[in-house]
């Protein structure tokens, strides 16, 4: 028996989904191999995107490194109480159909026609492993296929568009997000990584004019804030 569960402030609330006609529809359609020839039959594919927020405050679990590998994580942190009151009649995500979705699922799929960037990626991660080594928080070939995906497609959606962004975007999404525990568990990666995005991420941000301001790395801005959780309590995560 399949259920869900609902709290209210003064009572408990339990539905029994496979009691409801919509879940034997959906079963049928999903798990039903007799008929996966019938037009009704459901299938996801691999390029799937679920997009969803959360409030990550002292009340809320954190997420193990298993979700966060299947993530990527996006902090919404910092206001502009004047931005969004422009009328704009243009689409907001920018990005429609297939130039956001794409065919490419895995790594193998972008690397043969990028395979000059692709190597880059792959170099930097090599670096970030060996900072990793000995730790939990090693990457596998699921953040090193969302990366190369990652940089591929920036490249395409925005030419111009450096290495050094993508992956200080990637680093913050997929690496830091796995980074929590006390000073002996985290105080050593987070400085070597510090050192690293630096020299791979920080040192490649060209000087822009006067009057337009200086793009800086969200990396490492993240990475300082993890270091300085653990001057107080000892303990730092990536979350704010």
């Amino acid at each position: 028996m399949i259920t869900t569960t609902y709290i209210k402030p003064t009572k408990l609330h339990t539905f029994n989904y496979v009691d409801e006609p919509w879940y034997h529809t959906l079963i049928f359609q999903l798990l039903d191999e007799e008929n996966h020839k019938d037009s009704r039959r459901l299938t996801i594919p691999q390029n799937l995107f679920v997009v969803g927020t959360v409030n990550m405050d002292e009340t809320t679990f954190s997420f193990s490194r298993k979700v966060l590998d299947r993530a990527m994580t996006i902090e919404m942190n910092e206001v502009d109480l004047h931005g969004g009151l422009e009328k704009d009649t243009e689409n907001e995500i920018g990005y429609i159909s297939n130039s956001i979705i794409g065919d490419a699922a895995e790594g193998k799929d972008v690397y043969e026609d990028n395979q000059e960037l692709c190597d880059q990626v792959l170099e930097y991660l090599e670096q970030v492993n060996a900072i990793l080594e000995g730790t939990p928080f090693k990457i596998a070939y699921r953040t090193r296929n969302e990366f190369l995906m990652y940089a591929v497609n920036q490249q395409i959606l925005a030419p111009n568009s450096p290495l050094w962004q993508s992956l200080d975007e990637m680093t913050s999404m997929k690496i830091l997000s796995r980074i929590e525990g006390d000073s002996d568990r985290t105080k050593n990666a987070l400085e070597g990584l510090q050192i690293l995005v630096k020299e791979q991420i920080e040192d490649h941000i060209p000087p822009t004019e006067e009057d337009k301001p200086q793009p800086k790395s969200i990396s490492a801005a993240k990475i300082t804030e993890m270091l300085n959780k653990l001057k107080g309590p000892g303990f730092t995560s990536y979350w704010t």
